[in-house]
């Protein structure tokens, strides 16, 4: 059976300009989001998401030292302690913090990866997906994205 993930903002922006949110409910069966993160997404546009989203009408508590992070990765950081769910989570400060409180991470990349080791990308696939991140604003280092690509391509 497929797991459940909580999902912050920026990597479903990210899949979305992409059109690849399939990345996802390739590996998830479910996908959960806090009120606060579905509302981010929809603040600019609407925005249809698929039927295996979910928001969660569950009531949040956000500690004090999540007040760093931005409502949305406080939010989902807290969800996914909260449910005991990995946290699908790009910014830097936030997966730091997330795994010191021993949450599960998956990041853009790892998504890719994964889809690639599954088999639901080819290899040229994933290349070319990474290739694409900088154009829709995501912003990595050359040794990661290298690193990456390194992995992708050995298999």
């Amino acid at each position: 059976m497929r797991q459940v993930i909580v999902s912050d903002t920026t990597a479903l922006i990210i899949l979305s300009k992409l059109n690849r949110l399939d990345l996802l409910s390739n590996l998830f069966e479910r996908v959960i989001l806090p009120q606060v993160v579905y509302d981010e997404l929809t603040v600019k546009e609407l925005v249809e998401l698929p039927s295996f989203f979910e928001i969660s009408q569950q009531p949040t508590t956000v500690s004090l030292d999540l007040l760093v992070l931005d409502a949305g990765e406080a939010a989902a950081i807290a969800l996914a302690e909260q449910l005991q769910l990995p946290l699908l989570i790009d910014e830097k400060k936030g997966r730091r913090i997330a795994q010191a409180r021993k949450v599960i991470i998956f990041g853009t990349l790892g998504l890719i990866i994964t889809n690639t080791k599954r088999g639901y990308l080819t290899q040229d696939e994933a290349i070319q997906l990474i290739d694409r991140l900088a154009s829709v604003n995501f912003r990595l280092s050359e040794s990661l994205l290298a690193e990456a690509k390194a992995i992708i391509t050995a298999g």
